[in-house]
């Protein structure tokens, strides 16, 4: 599959160590700046945060719980306490047959494994390597970030089943659709987006580590999936996101939004199996132009459930 191209306003070598468990890593870093016009704008966060572990992992699977090996510190890493619990970090497969696949971790147990749920059978005795990484939050997306206006800009993230969760700002934290929920720990998933509605223009300031392999992305079947690549620092050609073989030929489709903060449809594509097609399913030619904007992404339609395997960026120093 081909890699994406891009380079960043910063980039540099950084060293991370969390306990005694953790593996020295120096993944690329940098930031990207964000600006969300006035009105409604899909963002898909581009970075991802910096792992706290790279290494050899053996897995168990066990009915619908699984174990990575590891010295891991106990009690950590699972999900937080409160109204909303939610998981605060997850594992990644980077190599063999489920590379790219990402489970939330539910716990370290008291051996020192990673618990996690919804691991593929498949998985059960395989040694593979990992990468250990923080959940990106609201909180932690909008930082720093300036023109929010409390109580009316807001951000609505699709779930699985279509349902929708909307988070509003209240001038200090993220809360839920009641106004009061403490709401900062909602996680924005690798390769997920969300609609983002300002009252005036936002900009966010993103900070982290550029994707070092390919991410799967679920797609679910009779959703629409905002979605988008991983590459915080350049638009991606649709040729170029690797959806060709993902969509079903003639039916499933993406959509491309307008920038301007009206949300409205741009563009449609469809795939043949081989090639990506425009609405009126004539193929792309190799030096089309159309694409999808940095840290921004796509509505994907999919007749049954799927995973897109969204490209790694390709850093060119």
């Amino acid at each position: 599959m081909k890699s994406l191209r891009f380079s960043l306003a910063i980039i540099a070598a950084a060293a991370f160590s969390a306990n005694a468990q953790t593996i020295v890593t120096t993944d690329p870093v940098g930031y990207a700046q964000v600006i969300a016009p006035s009105g409604s704008s899909l963002i898909v966060p581009g970075f991802v945060n910096a792992a706290t572990f790279q290494g050899q992992s053996t897995i168990t699977v066990s009915g619908s719980t699984a174990t990575f090996s590891g010295s891991f510190t106990p009690g950590s890493m699972g999900p937080t306490t409160g109204t909303l619990p939610y998981p605060t970090t997850y594992v990644q497969v980077s190599s063999g047959a489920y590379s790219g696949y990402v489970f939330d971790i539910d716990s370290v147990n008291g051996g020192g494994s990673i618990v996690a749920s919804d691991v593929p059978s498949a998985l059960n005795g395989q040694t593979v390597s990992i990468i250990v990484r923080p959940h990106i939050t609201l909180a932690t997306l909008f930082q720093g970030a300036t023109g929010i206006s409390d109580y009316a800009d807001a951000v609505t993230l699709t779930n699985p089943d279509g349902s929708k969760s909307i988070r509003y700002y209240d001038g200090t934290q993220w809360v839920g659709d009641d106004f009061s929920t403490p709401a900062g720990q909602t996680i924005v998933y690798p390769g997920q987006g969300f609609v983002f509605s300002a009252s005036a223009t936002v900009t966010l300031f993103t900070v982290g580590t550029v994707q070092t392999v390919n991410t799967a992305v679920p797609l679910y079947g009779g959703v629409v999936n905002l979605v988008g690549s991983q590459n915080p620092g350049a638009s991606v050609k649709i040729q170029e996101l690797g959806l060709t073989g993902t969509l079903a030929p003639y039916s499933d489709s993406i959509s491309t939004f307008e920038t301007s903060g009206n949300f409205g449809t741009a563009s449609v594509y469809y795939s043949d199996g081989t090639d990506m097609l425009d609405a009126g399913f004539s193929p792309l030619p190799p030096n089309s132009p159309d694409s999808v904007p940095a840290n921004s992404g796509i509505a994907a339609n999919v007749s049954a459930d799927t995973v897109w395997f969204s490209p790694k960026p390709e850093i060119v120093q």
